[in-house]
């Protein structure tokens, strides 16, 4: 079995999903080419949701800072559900 791998600096998931629907439909067309997708600088929440059918999510945020609210940068994986 040959894996696709992919890593992309995001800057800002979220963002590019829910406001431009250009955005989703690029994003899904490059995310269907491939298996497994590093994302940095995502800019999401633990509690952020793609909303990608066929795909799974996973992150890892790092601590948040004295100065900040909450934390919201961090890495993460997108993977096609059949992996």
């Amino acid at each position: 079995m040959v894996l696709n791998i992919g890593c992309w600096n995001i800057n800002g998931l979220i963002s590019k999903l829910r406001t431009n629907s250009v955005h989703r439909s690029e994003m899904r067309s490059i995310f269907n080419t491939l298996d497994f997708i590093g994302l940095v600088e995502k800019w999401t929440t633990p509690q952020s949701n793609l909303g990608l059918p066929g795909f799974s999510y996973l992150s890892k945020h790092r601590k948040k800072t004295p100065q900040e609210r909450q934390a919201v940068r961090g890495s993460g994986v997108v993977l096609q559900k059949h992996i």
